[in-house]
């Protein structure tokens, strides 16, 4: 069994904008939540749970730690003209698997037509990119 889509955070780290606060709804999780919290026993895909380079750092870290983590999706800036290079980086990573851009929070998603690609599944290095369901953007996602 393959959990494809587990979120890791560590509050210290400061980068999750959407855990800030106290009570409401996210009060049950508002902690950290490490690979030992994770309920199940099989193999984990980690997905970013905010858009830092930081973040996909320290999942590759708890990926490079874990063996039931068996792969990260992670976060790059595709607006970033370094986005090629960081896409090429991040590649070199047997455990990386993918991006994750947040399209959920961008009002204008057009630009995603002309942003740095991935590299295609037929190229040597792999890699996929995650879009939430629920995003404006999933037709433009469905033309590239």
């Amino acid at each position: 069994m393959l959990d494809a889509h587990c979120h890791f955070w560590r509050l210290s780290r400061g980068d999750y904008g959407w855990l800030n606060g106290t009570g409401g709804p996210l009060a049950p999780i508002r902690r950290d939540f490490l690979p030992a919290d994770h309920p199940g026993a099989g193999r984990v895909i980690a997905v970013q749970a905010a858009p830092s380079p930081a973040e996909t750092g320290f999942l590759l870290d708890l990926a490079a730690a874990e063996p039931r983590i068996a792969g990260v999706v992670g976060w790059i800036d595709l607006a970033d003209p370094g986005a090629p290079r960081a896409i090429a980086a991040r590649a070199a990573d047997p455990l990386f698997r993918g991006i994750r851009p947040m399209l959920q929070d961008i009002p204008d998603t057009g630009w995603l037509l002309e942003a740095p690609r991935p590299p295609s599944p037929a190229e040597p290095q792999g890699g996929v990119a995650h879009a939430a369901p629920a995003s404006p953007a999933v037709s433009q996602m469905e033309m590239l």
